[in-house]
This record gives C-alpha cells, sequence and structure tokens, in this order.
C-alpha cells in the first residue's frame, strides 16, 4: 500500500487550460508553485523511508521557506532525523577509520592520515546537505554525530511542536553515544519535561545501560529517579528491569565496599529505601544460616556499595498514591471535520484505494466513520513520528461481510501491528479471538519497544507479547483505519481513534 500520491500529466493540464481560460495568470503560477512544493514534499519523505538521507536532506532544505507553517514543520522535523540517519549510516561506514584514529595502538601516521580521510568525506557531505556532521569521541571509540543545527533551527521556529520529544529523545541517544557523562542528568531533564512520554520504558533502559557504563550519577536528582522508577513500575510491571528494582527489608542495613562481611562499611540503609541494582555477585554466598547473592546497589542519593541479598525485597509501588497527571495524546481523532464527504481532515486515501469506500454519518453530536467496501482496495492513512514506544486506543464495530482492518500501526521498517474485525472476532496478527465485534468495543494496542505489544479489550488485557510483522502491508511509519484488501467486500465503523 503506497500512501504517496503524485499528480498525474492530465490533473496539470487540466489546472493550467481552466486557468487560462479564466485569464488567472498569477493564480495558475502560485497553484504550479504549490502543486511542485508539494510532490517535492513527498519525493523527499520517500527518500526518507528509502534510506536516501542526502537526496531526502537536499530536497527537504529547498523546500524550507516555500510551504505553509504546517507542512514547513515537518519539512524541519524530517531535516533533523535525516541527518541523525546519516550520521549512524556513515559511522558503520566509516567504522575501520574510526577504529584506527581512536586505538591507544595505533601509530600516529595513520591516526592523522584516517583522520583527514573521514574529515574530509565528512565536509563534502556536509556540503551537500547543509549538515554539520562531525567526529567525536566516546570512550576509546570514534563516533559520527550531527553538531545539533538542525535540531536548533526547529525547535527555535516551533516552539511547542509536537515533534519535539520524539527529537528530543533522539538527542538523548546521541548523548549515549557521544557524552555518556552528561546522559543521566538528560535523561532525568527529559522526564521532567515530559512526564507522561510514550518513551518512558526505552528511557528507563539507557538509564540501566548507563548506570552498568558508568556507574551512579545520580547526584541531586533522587527525587526525580523515584518518581521516574514509581512510575515505570506502575507501567510496566512486568518489564526487564522490574527485577533490578528492591526496597530494602530492614532498619540500618550495613552498605559495604565490597561483597562478604569483611567489607567496609560505607554507609547505612533505612528500611523501605529504594535500591537500584547496579551488580550482582557472580556466585551464592552463606551468611548466617541464609544462602544468597551480594548485590551492588545505589540509593536515590547515589550512595552505593554491596548488601546481601536477604534484606532485599520486590519494591512495591502499592505502597506510593498513583500519580496525579492528566491523560494526554499525541492526537485524537473524533472524525468531525472532513475534507470531503470521502475523505476526513488530515487523513489521505490509500494509493490506488477507493475513496467512495469511506463515508460518514451522524449520531447525535458524533460523526461515525464507516467503511464500505465493495471487493477494491480501500483504507486511509495518517503519518506518524513511527515511534517504537505508542498506544493507540480505538472504539469500533463490525457490520457485516468479509474481515477488514479497524487500525493498524507502522513502524516503517521496523514492522507494524494491526487489529482486523471479522464477524467471528478480532485479529492481531495471526491471534485470533472470538468475540461479540457487532456490538461497540474499545481496543488498545500498546507497545513500549516496538518488538512486542499487548492488546486490551475494554481495557481488560486480551493477548500479551503480540510480535510485530514485516511486510509491504503497511510500509510507511503512520496510523491506518478502515483498510479492505482488494476482493474484500466488508462493512465496519469507527467512533475515534487516540494515538500517543
Amino acid at each position: 500500500m503506497d500512501v504517496y500520491r503524485s499528480e498525474s500529466k492530465s490533473t496539470w493540464i487540466k489546472v493550467l487550460a481552466g486557468a487560462a481560460v479564466l485569464g488567472v495568470i498569477a493564480g495558475t503560477i502560485a497553484l504550479v508553485v504549490k502543486l511542485t512544493a508539494k510532490t517535492e514534499f513527498e519525493k523527499a519523505i520517500a527518500e526518507y523511508d528509502d534510506g536516501d538521507y542526502v537526496d531526502s536532506l537536499r530536497i527537504l532544505n529547498s523546500l524550507t521557506g516555500k510551504l505553509d507553517f504546517e507542512k514547513a514543520e515537518v519539512v524541519y522535523y524530517y531535516r533533523c532525523k535525516a541527518i541523525n540517519r546519516l550520521a549512524e549510516r556513515l559511522e558503520k561506514k566509516f567504522d575501520d577509520e574510526l577504529a584506527a584514529i581512536f586505538s591507544p595502538s595505533e601509530n600516529k601516521e595513520r591516526k592523522e592520515r584516517e583522520t583527514r580521510y573521514v574529515e574530509e568525506r565528512l565536509k563534502k557531505i556536509n556540503e551537500r546537505v547543509g549538515g554539520d556532521l562531525k567526529i567525536v569521541q566516546s570512550d576509546n571509540a570514534g563516533r559520527i554525530v550531527s553538531g545539533g543545527k538542525f535540531y536548533d533551527e526547529f525547535v527555535a521556529k516551533y516552539k511547542g511542536s509536537a515533534y519535539i520529544e520524539d527529537l528530543d529523545f533522539e538527542e538523548l541517544e546521541k548523548l549515549q553515544k557521544s557524552d555518556p557523562a552528561r546522559l543521566t542528568g538528560a535523561i532525568f531533564g527529559f522526564y521532567e519535561k515530559y512526564p507522561r512520554t510514550p518513551y518512558l520504558s526505552q528511557l528507563v533502559g539507557i538509564l540501566f545501560s548507563n548506570i552498568d557504563k558508568m556507574g551512579p550519577a545520580v547526584s541531586d536528582r533522587g527525587d526525580v529517579l523515584t518518581r521516574l522508577m514509581i512510575d515505570y513500575l506502575r507501567r510496566y510491571p512486568t518489564s526487564s528491569h522490574v527485577h533490578k528494582i528492591f526496597s530494602c527489608k530492614g532498619e540500618g542495613v550495613n552498605l559495604r565496599n565490597s561483597p562478604g562481611v569483611q567489607g567496609k562499611i560505607v554507609g547505612k540503609i533505612t528500611k523501605d529505601e529504594m535500591l537500584i541494582q547496579v551488580e550482582k555477585s557472580s556466585d551464592v554466598a552463606q551468611v548466617g544460616d541464609v544462602r544468597d547473592f551480594w548485590y551492588r546497589v545505589m540509593n536515590q542519593k547515589g550512595q552505593q556499595g554491596w548488601i546481601f541479598g536477604k534484606f532485599l525485597s520486590p519494591f512495591d509501588v502499592s505502597r506510593f498514591a498513583a500519580q496525579e497527571s492528566e491523560e494526554t495524546w499525541s492526537f485524537e481523532e473524533h472524525f468531525s471535520e472532513w475534507v470531503d464527504s470521502n475523505t476526513p481532515k488530515n487523513w489521505k486515501h490509500l494509493e490506488g484505494a477507493e475513496p467512495s469506500a469511506i463515508g460518514f454519518f451522524d449520531i447525535g453530536a458524533k460523526k461515525i466513520a464507516r467503511l464500505v467496501s465493495n471487493g477494491s482496495l480501500s483504507g486511509l492513512y495518517r503519518r506518524t513520528t513511527g515511534a517504537r514506544a505508542f498506544t493507540i486506543q480505538s472504539r469500533g464495530r463490525f457490520v457485516s461481510g468479509d474481515e477488514a482492518v479497524l487500525f493498524a500501526c507502522s513502524m516503517g521498517s521496523g514492522g507494524y501491528f494491526s487489529l482486523t474485525l471479522s464477524k467471528d472476532g478480532i485479529d492481531v496478527l495471526g491471534r485470533k479471538l472470538p468475540l461479540a465485534t457487532s456490538m461497540w468495543h474499545d481496543y488498545t494496542i500498546a507497545s513500549d519497544d516496538g518488538k512486542f505489544a499487548q492488546l486490551l479489550v475494554d481495557g481488560e488485557l486480551v493477548l500479551n507479547k503480540i510480535p510485530s510483522q514485516k511486510g509491504s502491508e503497511f510500509a510507511h511509519p503512520g496510523l491506518y483505519c478502515l483498510a479492505a484488501k482488494t476482493g474484500a467486500k466488508a462493512t465496519i465503523e469507527i467512533e475515534y481513534i487516540k494515538y500517543r
């Protein structure tokens, strides 16, 4: 399903001829410019999706200042994305040269030769794309990153943009490579700025990885660390890092500088204090009548040391009141505005789809979007960031006929998740459940890593650990809804769809 349309030659002829008849020459020129810009815009995004970041950047740069505010915002956003993806690709391409440049055993002459070679290549690429790619050192390894030029331009022009959170998270990922000493503080700053972030699971994963690599660096941000961990435990109680978060079972328990009772006491831990595992002893030890591991832990103040496992228990998040925060969504679509009778505002029909298959009807103040497929390809598409951590919630029902997709979320090359309705029940990528689909239900698909997702129906968890699927059906990152394949005849309805 290719969602990118281009203007046909006949459309151009009709537009120009019609304008000539009316004698509106200035209007014709403006329309030609607008349509050309639109075609170039779509081409730039297609180049990005295909991994041709240099050509994508060249087109995007040419469009700055030529589009309306909304489309220009997307142009500036994709410039940031493309320069980061280009940096990642170049880092792999120059892997041998970077290894030589930062190898402590390599001779000076080769280091200088390889440095000149990579810097010359980066200079030429920067000239082509208007970028600021550069070499940085991290832990005796060479990295290629952008200096933040495009990001700074985006933030300066579009303060408060919904895309900034995604770009800020990419800046965190860059710090993970280029400056891990600053990373922990940046993680806390990100969480304070975006307390309901969909990237929470990845954020905690990066934090634990950095703790393993750099050691505790909490400083005076212990309160933020506590809120972050409690939020993580609430939202992802079965995630991989949960087993590293403990409470102290005793009062005044000794913290030692090495595993074993011979270790020097470096502090005391109070009862119920939150502790995060930094390291675990390789062997079980006997202390008194108890056999357990020793754990190197840190508390919220960043104090660290070794504690015997007997004094640790899984952190009980139920002791803390739920953090009050308003539920926020990146967007909520209730299909209240339509460009025409077949196209909701901010959506487009799939390439080759039959627009007349989509329509709407009113129920009181609500507009219900309906798919009535007659065997032709049909479906709607809306571009999103393609984030791997997401939640989608929708309310829909099956009416008649064959199966049809109520909604799907694609991460592009990272795969997709889809929810299909039929008269027999629901299907999520081959996992089928019987359900009275003719009744209205709220469906939620949520993933914290883009690899696996869970399905909730009317708030109840019904499927877990659903693996994503790859294929050309939903190839481009974004949301799809009311989609039916060629040959399928089905009628389904949707009341709303929310995404974050």
